[in-house]
């Protein structure tokens, strides 16, 4: 069951006494001292986010969203794309001095795949796609930014 605020502590500096829950014993106890029901935890990030793109936007004299339009899309259209893709996005990193080794970066797919640890990804559809795992791995040890690729990047 969902509860409710009590709206007595609305505006008290005391975090956990203002979104503390309550339950009122009946409709009219609810009625008669202005319970208001708790928002939802998605509704409440929606909020805040939609505030944040207002705030910033009225800051730095702009309109439209924050989190949407810089991104584009290039449709993957055969194999070797999508292998220079996979390898060019992990090597990403280390391009923009995060890191120097992308074996080493954290925050990648890259051991993932390497790895015996279960996961989501579809290792097996990877090592076909790069015949086996050495010639994964060396093709990202050996990965240079070449020419061939330029034509599919959007920075």
């Amino acid at each position: 069951d969902i509860g409710f605020l009590n709206p007595e502590f609305a505006n008290n500096r005391d975090i956990e006494l203002k979104w503390k829950t309550y339950f009122p014993k009946d409709e009219d106890e609810k009625q008669r001292l202005g319970y208001c029901k708790k928002p939802k935890a998605e509704k409440m990030f929606q909020h805040l986010y939609l505030t944040y793109a207002k705030r910033f936007n009225k800051k730095y004299i702009r309109t439209g969203s924050l989190f949407e339009h810089p991104f584009k899309r290039i449709h993957i259209d055969n194999e070797k794309y999508l292998k220079q893709l996979i390898i060019y996005i992990h090597n990403n990193p280390v391009k923009h001095g995060i890191c120097n080794d992308p074996f080493k970066y954290s925050w990648t797919s890259l051991n993932t795949v390497l790895s015996n640890k279960p996961t989501k990804l579809s290792r097996s559809f990877v090592f076909d796609l790069f015949d086996n795992r050495e010639n994964y791995r060396s093709l990202h040890k050996n990965y240079e930014d070449n020419d061939d690729f330029r034509s599919y990047i959007i920075e």
